[in-house]
Parts: C-alpha cells; sequence; structure tokens
C-alpha cells in the first residue's frame, strides 16, 4: 500500500486508529472513479503485485505505457485521496 495511505505518524505513536473499514470503502470508491486503463495497472501492480513487464504483458501495452498510466493513476488517487480527507477535516471543526 502506498505510503500516503498509511497511518501517519502522530496516529501511530498517540495510539489512534483510522478505521480501516471506512478507508476500504473510501479507497474502493475513489479507485472505481479512475478510468479503466489506469485502475487496471494499479490493480495490477498494487493487489495482484505483477511487475511492470508483466503488467505490460497481461495488458499488451509497452512498458512506458504502464509506466506512464501508473504514474496518472497514483497522482489521481493520492489527489482524491487528500481531497476527501480536507474535506472530512473541515467538516468537523
Amino acid at each position: 500500500m502506498p505510503g500516503w495511505l498509511r497511518h501517519d505518524r502522530d496516529n501511530a505513536r498517540s495510539g489512534r486508529r483510522l478505521d480501516p473499514p471506512d478507508d476500504e470503502r473510501t479507497l474502493e470508491r475513489l479507485m472505481s472513479a479512475l478510468p479503466e486503463e489506469h485502475r487496471e495497472v494499479l490493480v495490477l501492480r498494487e493487489i495482484e503485485d505483477l511487475d511492470y513487464r508483466e503488467i505490460a504483458a497481461v495488458t499488451n501495452i509497452p512498458i512506458g505505457t504502464v509506466m506512464s498510466r501508473l504514474a496518472r493513476a497514483r497522482a489521481a488517487l493520492k489527489a482524491r485521496w487528500l481531497k476527501e480527507a480536507e474535506g472530512e477535516r473541515r467538516g468537523v471543526r
């Protein structure tokens, strides 16, 4: 799992925990909003643990395309995750 999805240091030190079921639902929802071509390579890499060459073979696309789609998918997912987290923080006040 990407580092930005893991517990932050403050939560780890204080013993506070994030709600894994809520995080899983949020992650599933945000991933489903990604374009299919981005979601496909992200799932193959991060969940199925395939390397870039394996993803290229499975999807029948060049390895450079795999790399660029992964970069775009990760950036989009991170941006959406952080935007959602920011919205939750504002709602708590």
